[in-house]
């Protein structure tokens, strides 16, 4: 057996000689997958940049996947940016960002979401583990401060034992 000797010749391709790529002219499917690139990588300044290049870019999709990854991961910098934007729904999903920032014990963002207006419509059989948070009392006297009064009243009595 002979074993030829190839010569492995490396060239590289040529790269492009400007790297910017605009916003404002990939289709939208693109301008969305980038939009939750810079979510996911932590990017505040891409998406501040993305959204306003973009105002197709819907910033409620999925259900608010952004505001709840956001919520979840603890990315403060993109959370503010996303609800600063003028079309967030911050009650989208029956409250769930309040829900989530209470059951991911974000206290700030959970302060950061009433200050910005959100609500809460708890389904007490479905978030029994969310209302028993709410008893930590940073949260109940922030919530009471923003006029959440029924929330401590209409708490089923065992939960408030908690």
């Amino acid at each position: 057996m002979s074993i030829e000797n190839k010569s492995l010749e490396y060239t590289p391709q040529e790269s492009p000689k400007n790297d910017y790529i605009d916003v404002k002219t990939i289709p939208l499917s693109e301008a969305i997958y980038a939009f939750k690139r810079v979510i996911k990588n932590d990017k505040p300044l891409a998406l501040r940049k993305l959204l306003k290049d973009r105002e197709d870019i819907d910033v409620n999709m999925d259900r608010g996947w952004a505001i709840i990854y956001a919520i979840e991961n603890d990315l403060f910098k993109v959370f503010k940016i996303l609800v600063k934007h003028p079309d967030i729904n911050l009650d989208i999903r029956n409250g769930a960002p309040l829900l989530s920032s209470i059951e991911n014990e974000r206290y700030e963002i959970f302060k950061y979401l009433l200050r910005y207006g959100a609500t809460i419509n708890i389904d007490y059989n479905k978030n029994i583990k969310a209302l028993k948070d709410c008893c930590d009392k940073r949260f109940n006297a922030t919530m009471l401060r923003h006029g959440f009064t029924y929330l401590k009243t209409n708490i089923p009595s065992y939960i408030q034992q908690y």
